[in-house]
């Protein structure tokens, strides 16, 4: 059985400079109310595929886009939650966390 999962539009998102500075955005309010270091917002798109027409997603595309200067960037962390959720032979519902982390030695792009 494939699994239901739905991405919950909730994400952390840290951004790591050349310098050692920094700097964060959360779509969570009350994270973004904590940090001193904010990021600003970023343009956020989140792409879904069902590429056998189930009705069921079988991939996303996350595409993030904020204000620095690409050369800078020395590490990207990204932190989200989805649900997941099984109804036929097993009936089970869980909320699961992603998270990426990409190191650019020489900058991003």
């Amino acid at each position: 059985e494939q699994p239901d999962v739905v991405f919950k539009n909730e994400i952390i998102l840290e951004v790591l400079d050349v310098y050692g500075n920094s700097k964060m955005f959360s779509t969570v309010k009350s994270i973004n109310s904590q940090s001193f270091n904010e990021l600003g917002m970023p343009l956020v798109k989140l792409n879904k595929f069902d590429t056998n027409a189930d009705g069921l997603i079988d991939s996303f595309n996350l595409h993030l886009e904020f204000r620095s200067s690409p050369q800078d960037i020395r590490n990207i962390k990204v932190i989200g939650t989805f649900d997941y959720s099984l109804r036929k032979l097993l009936q089970i519902e869980m909320i699961g966390l992603l998270q990426i982390d990409i190191s650019t030695p020489n900058g991003a792009s």
